[in-house]
């Protein structure tokens, strides 16, 4: 076991020791500020972690950020040691990994002011991770692993557990059926906006599916049920459970074939909540749709997703958290690819208003293909290729791998074309030994 010396315990010292040592290296630890019991004490293997060095103990210099209880500006390469700087021949680990990792996992840049996007979003070009290029890497992981390897130099008995990988498939279902299932209004609606745009082949396409030509384009869920019998998938299903909106244009909750289906996956598969646009804003209605989509299915729901990725700090958490909600899958940008908390692993949500750690865990995925097809505007190829790099990384260095996928997006046709492939190369690759 570690003991480990700091001059004050605090939450957020707390909260990234036990993320790094419990949750990705597996390592038993004890911390202690009791300065002259760690000194005299002869039976562990030791680590100072504070601003002053102690003799013949293996010291890592702390920065300020976990001691202090303000939000405020950070300058990122501040927790890093200059390759001259006093500190650098002093420390055993070339920076202060527990202050950059809190940083970059509390989402701590989220809480102070930035430019949003049209959706009142933070967008991945604001984020650290973006600036420095390792966005596409989970580079908490990745350091933890070599902060290990480091202190094996010093302690060659010391063990972590086996690096573990984990593949979720999730699946957004903003809105069940293209065509099917609509009220006349929304029909003719959408046939006469097709007609002004001249939009011949939409209506065409329409006209098919209701008159039972073809199958309704976004209707993928007896190929996705393939999927997980094949592969033996863990798949989670977020489904979009409000009235229609701007922003929200499911099926009506109250349409029986909507429910059937959310029935009929619910038997294998896992379901949770997929928030409507506005709900970020008004707590009532959250709370009405975890109920409805509760009562429907009976059974708690636990696992959401906010639609748009709606993700403000700290109010949306705590929402969720407060009507029973204990996952969250919202972690990840909409115009970039890779992990916005820069870890793999999941963790509990740690509240900078209130310092303290909650009881929601979150879970980052790594892409969502939206992102590669609208915003990044890379091909189908590509996209596998960037794919595969993220997947190697989590192989690697441990954790789960998410992807984001839209029942839509899975059709194979008009502009989904060979994307389906990609869904399927990826599942491949990641089955791969």
């Amino acid at each position: 076991m570690l003991l480990i010396y700091t001059e004050e315990i605090t939450s957020r010292l707390e909260y990234i020791f036990d993320f790094i040592f419990n949750e990705i290296l597996g390592i038993n630890f004890e911390i202690t500020e009791n300065k002259n019991s760690f000194i005299e004490n002869k039976n562990h293997q030791k680590i100072n972690y504070s601003k002053k060095e102690f003799s013949n103990i293996l010291f890592l210099y702390s920065k300020n950020l976990l001691f202090e209880k303000e939000i405020k500006n950070q300058n990122f390469k501040n927790f890093f040691f200059e390759k001259n700087g006093v500190f650098f021949n002093k420390s055993f680990f070339h920076f202060d990994i527990f202050a950059a990792s809190f940083y970059l996992i509390s989402r701590y840049e989220e809480y102070l002011p930035f430019e949003k996007d049209i959706h009142n979003r933070y967008s991945a070009k604001n984020s650290t991770a973006y600036k420095n290029n390792f966005l596409q890497k989970p580079i908490i992981n990745i350091w933890a692993n070599d902060f290990f390897e480091k202190l094996k130099i010093y302690f060659p008995n010391l063990k972590k557990k086996k690096i573990h990988f984990e593949y979720i498939f999730t699946i957004d279902v903003d809105n069940a059926y293209a065509y099917l299932n609509k009220n006349f209004f929304l029909v003719f609606g959408s046939f006469f906006k097709s007609f002004l745009k001249f939009d011949f082949n939409n209506n065409l396409q329409r006209f098919k599916t209701i008159f039972g030509f073809q199958k309704d384009k976004f209707d993928n869920f007896d190929y996705l049920e393939n999927l997980r019998k094949k592969y033996n998938l863990k798949i989670i299903y977020f489904f979009l459970f409000g009235k229609y909106k701007k922003f929200d244009r499911n099926i009506s909750i109250r349409n029986k074939t909507f429910q059937k289906l959310i029935k009929n996956l619910e038997k294998n598969n896992e379901i949770g909540i997929h928030p409507t646009y506005f709900s970020n804003e008004k707590k009532e209605i959250l709370n009405e749709e975890i109920l409805n989509l509760s009562k429907l299915i009976k059974k708690k729901i636990t696992k959401s997703r906010q639609h748009y990725l709606k993700l403000e700090f700290p109010d949306t958490y705590q929402n969720l958290e407060k009507f029973g909600i204990k996952e969250d899958y919202t972690m990840g940008y909409a115009d970039e690819i890779g992990f916005r908390a820069s870890t793999s692993t999941a963790f509990y949500f740690y509240n900078l208003s209130k310092e303290k750690r909650s009881n929601l865990k979150i879970y980052s995925f790594a892409f969502m293909e939206v992102s590669l097809k609208n915003y990044l505007k890379y091909s189908p190829n590509f996209s596998k290729k960037k794919i595969y790099e993220m997947i190697l990384y989590v192989k690697k260095y441990g954790g789960t791998f998410i992807s984001l996928w839209h029942n839509e997006s899975l059709s194979d046709k008009y502009e989904w074309k060979n994307w389906r492939n990609v869904l399927k190369e990826t599942i491949k690759f990641i089955n791969k030994k």
